[in-house]
């Protein structure tokens, strides 16, 4: 009875026992409770040790994350963050990810990524992944108005930091760039040019050269214009007086020959294929002038 009392068992057995039958549920009862004990204190032990080294992992990164200078800033971990990721990582530039969701955050940090897990439209969680000591911030959530959000906060917390957004809907750029924004990229739309480009490419296979004219999507304001061929001899630094045209990359002769970086008293031959950087925000300017003089130069088609 003192056991069955002291073990909170019960107060008596169900039916009167045998001295052997008291001697077994003797046994029986400390045999249980202590298995039970020993089982309870390693599923215990098991869970603390896993928080202890969690709490202990959080905490250097914390301490690692308050040394960085000059870093990028990372808001997301999906498709688009972790390839620029990847990218950052090889190159030894130094980046913070921020995510939210929890499963993601440890696959990041499996990666030895520097990581800060939470929502990246809270100041609290931009001021711990450092951003008023940071170089950029890439915002790619999964929704523009998000990204509007972290763009006015990002600019607001420091206003030289430098901000490129990934857009959604084209017409939400300007909203992009009034609120902060340095460059908005659409991945989508470059996705679907790659793949135009490959059609096009195709194509010129059976087409003739002078049909087709490839150029890029504008990158910070900067793209590269393919003209097909030239309508009459001209030189380079010809070429670059044109206002928009920032340097000629690569001549291709009607030959097959090709030249790159070209010096500025070079001559373009008639039918020639020119490669050039060109500045976006004076493309209204460029095709102007296409349209009246600069036409006896270049022809695009």
């Amino acid at each position: 009875m003192t056991i069955i009392t002291i073990t909170t068992v019960g107060f008596g057995e169900v039916k009167p026992l045998s001295l052997d039958g008291r001697i077994f549920t003797l046994f029986f009862i400390v045999l249980g409770l202590s298995t039970a004990a020993v089982l309870a204190g390693q599923i215990a032990k098991s869970f603390l040790e896993k928080n202890f080294i969690a709490i202990i992992e959080e905490n250097k990164m914390r301490k690692k994350i308050s040394r960085i200078r000059d870093h990028i800033i990372i808001c997301g971990f999906g498709d688009i963050g972790s390839s620029i990721s990847a990218e950052l990582y090889a190159a030894g530039i130094p980046f913070v990810v921020i995510e939210n969701n929890e499963r993601i955050a440890e696959f990041a940090m499996m990666k030895n990524y520097l990581v800060v897990k939470g929502k990246a439209t809270y100041d609290d969680t931009l001021i711990e992944a450092g951003i008023k000591r940071a170089r950029g911030i890439v915002v790619c959530l999964g929704d523009d108005s998000l990204n509007m959000y972290v763009t006015l906060a990002a600019r607001e917390l420091n206003p030289k930091l430098l901000t490129i957004v990934r857009g959604y809907k084209a017409d939400g750029e300007k909203r992009m760039l009034r609120a902060g924004a340095n460059s908005v990229i659409y991945p989508l739309r470059i996705g679907g040019q790659q793949m135009a480009q490959l059609i096009l490419s195709e194509y010129s296979k059976k087409l003739k050269e002078n049909q087709l004219e490839v150029s890029t999507i504008p990158i910070m304001g900067y793209s590269l214009k393919l003209y097909k061929h030239m309508r009459k001899e001209i030189s380079v630094s010809e070429i670059l007086e044109t206002p928009n045209v920032l340097k000629v990359v690569k001549i291709k002769r009607s030959d097959g020959t090709e030249v790159h970086n070209p010096e500025p008293d070079f001559k373009v031959q008639k039918e020639d294929r020119v490669l050039v950087l060109v500045e976006e925000k004076y493309t209204d300017l460029f095709e102007e002038e296409n349209n009246g003089d600069k036409e006896e130069f270049l022809q695009k088609v």
